[in-house]
């Protein structure tokens, strides 16, 4: 319940993003957001993470040069301390 406030909000950006790319309304119900001590992840994999994860439980489908843009934008994220910014899945940028 407390803490992790980063990967929370990326999280939820991950579902507003998957969200506008749906014609269809969700009710999503997260229950936590889990990792091992040892995992090396940021915020970014975490919204990233669950954009595939809704994709795959809905059958909603990205365009692949989107998905493409997504994966690029995800795998910089260690770049110039985004590790530690809330993505915006949407503009594909870094709010602070």
């Amino acid at each position: 319940m407390n803490g992790y406030e980063l990967w929370k909000k990326a999280l939820k950006n991950g579902l507003e993003f998957a969200f506008s790319k749906s014609n269809k309304k969700w009710k999503v119900i997260i229950k936590k957001v889990e990792g091992r001590i040892a995992t090396d992840t940021n915020p970014t994999i975490v919204g990233f993470a669950t954009i595939l994860a809704f994709c795959e439980q809905t059958n909603l489908e990205l365009e692949n040069d989107l998905k493409t843009k997504i994966e690029n934008f995800t795998f910089k994220s260690w770049e110039n301390n985004n590790d530690k910014k809330i993505p915006n899945f949407i503009n594909l940028e870094y709010e602070n």
